[in-house]
Parts: C-alpha cells; structure tokens; sequence
C-alpha cells in the first residue's frame, strides 16, 4: 500500500489553519468522513411484516478518519517491522524443517497442522487479541477471523494521536525503535504480524484452506475463475502456470506442446486456439501469433509431450 498521504499536512498549514480548516482540508483529502453519531439505540418491533424501527438520539455533525487512511498508516508502521518478521520466519522454517526431517509427506503436514493450530490459537487466547466469536472459529476460516483482528489493530489506531498527526506532518524521525519499543498498540501489532506470517507460510506449503485475505490469487486462480467453462479444472491451469514460470519455457513452440498436451493428449477441455492464445498473451505478457506446431518441431515436441507425461502425473499428487 503506497503512503500517499505521508506529508500532507505541512508545517505552515498545521501553525496556521484553524482546527476547522484542517478539518475541511482533510475530508476534502477523504482523509477524514462526516457522520452523525446516534446513541442510546433501541429496537422496536412493529405490526408490520418484518418491519422494525431504530431508535435513538442523533447527535450533531462530527468527523473521523477513514478506514483507508488508518490502513495505510498500519501498513506503515508495519514495514518497520519487516526486516525482524522475514528473519524471525526464516529461523522458523529451518526449525521446522530440522524437526519434521524423515517424516513422509502425511506426516510431515500432520506435524504442520498441529503447528498451525498452535499459533492461531495461542494468538486467540492473547490479552492484546479477542477474535469476535468463539463459536465461529470451528467452523469458520481461520483467515477471517485473523483478518477481523487485524482490522481491529486497524482500527484501534483511531485513538493514536500522535502517530496519526506526525504521520500527516511527514515526521520520519518520529518513528523510531522508541516508538516502536514503547507504545502497547504497536507492541500487540508486532506480536500479531510475527504469527501471521507463520500461520500464511505454513498455509502456503500444506493448503490447510483456501486464504482469501492475506495471499493474493495466483494466475492460475485468476484464469480459472474468469474463464471457468473454459477449462476442465484448477489444476490445468496451475499445471500451466507452473510450467511458465520458467521463463526460457515461455516461448511459442513450448506453448503449442503444452496446448496439444491438454487438449490431445489428456483430451481435457481446453479453449479454442484463438481464446487460449489471447489468454496466455494477456496474463503472461507474451505476444503469440498463432498456436501451432511447425514441421520441424516433431522430435523436440514428442520429447516435451512425454515429459509433461511423467510431469503431469506427480503434479496430480
């Protein structure tokens, strides 16, 4: 997330405007939103079918920050802590990879599941971390109810006055290892950050479910889902997108092999040249004419037919 509004609000500006004229400034910025707060809330039923009325006392105009804006302060503030979350995760996947040495595949996921249950549930019985409801967490995602802390941190930075203005003013110096060292909120935000990176990375290697959250969608995923009638399943194209990512395979004559490969050799559904071409030109930034095999392609297109062969069959394990 860009830091768009770091600086906004310069020096002169803040000495000189009024406390309205800030204000003004920063909802016209969409830094800040006007709203009505309503108190004292009540429910009252009515006769009529599913109709209900909300009472409750409307106070005057007031104003808040955005949620926008507070998330790309969060994300600020956490790429101070970067540096110490990629060196504390790489420390726990070699510990993790010494203690699951000779296990087998089952065992080793098996081993990394109770990993996983380890940290989400040490993270919900935290102090500093109350996940919404209790209930849900057996049957819900996991990733949604770490989403809903983080957007709680999010949100909790509301109430953080100083970090909110010195980031307006562009203040670099005044986040520092102190700040970072001293504040509570920011404290919680570091411990929370270090076990979701656990918890996204061993997602990541063991698909325990499906991560809409944290862990963008890959090519494959964004295909399928735009092109869904299309092909026969996922697992095609994520076949594809691993074979393209190899960047010396992203060539003409490997595409024709593989296209052929899935439509002759596996006889899956596949779409018409035409819509493949224009779909492997668009997410994979290539400029194919045409999907074909040239006479001279025989040998080298057998030799890579009987290699997807053999590759196709441990990629289904």
């Amino acid at each position: 997330m860009k830091n768009n509004n770091f600086g906004i609000l310069t020096e002169e500006m803040y000495n000189n405007f009024s406390e309205n004229e800030i204000k003004k400034f920063l909802i016209d910025k969409k830094i800040k939103s006007k709203f009505h707060p309503v108190k004292n809330l009540e429910y009252i039923e009515t006769n009529e079918k599913n109709v209900d009325i909300i009472s409750g006392k409307l106070y005057p105009m007031d104003d808040q920050f955005s949620k926008k804006f507070l998330s790309e302060v969060y994300f600020y503030l956490k790429s101070f802590m970067k540096t110490s979350h990629i060196v504390n995760l790489q420390n726990f996947i070699k510990n993790f990879n010494s203690n699951t040495f000779g296990l087998n595949k089952e065992q080793t996921k098996s081993t990394g599941l109770e990993e996983f249950n380890f940290i989400f549930f040490n993270l919900k019985n935290a102090d500093s971390i109350k996940l919404i409801n209790d209930a849900l967490i057996t049957y819900g995602s996991r990733f949604e109810h770490l989403k809903e802390t983080q957007d709680t941190f999010i949100n909790a930075l509301i109430h953080e006055a100083d970090i909110l203005k010195f980031y307006l003013l562009g203040k670099d110096e005044f986040f520092n290892r102190k700040l970072l060292d001293s504040n509570q909120l920011l404290i919680n935000i570091y411990k929370f950050e270090n076990n979701l990176i656990k918890l996204i990375s061993l997602n990541s290697q063991f698909n325990f479910e499906i991560d809409t959250y944290f862990t963008p969608k890959s090519i494959s995923e964004i295909i399928f889902e735009e092109y869904l009638d299309e092909f026969e399943s996922l697992k095609q194209l994520q076949f594809l997108e691993n074979k393209l990512s190899v960047k010396l395979n992203q060539k003409a004559s490997f595409i024709a092999s593989i296209y052929f490969f899935f439509k002759d050799e596996l006889d899956l559904k596949t779409p018409k040249e035409k819509n493949f071409r224009e779909i492997v030109n668009h997410f994979y930034s290539m400029d194919l004419k045409r999907i074909k095999l040239s006479d001279s392609s025989g040998n080298a297109h057998t030799k890579r037919i009987k290699n997807f062969n053999k590759d196709w069959v441990k990629f289904q394990n």
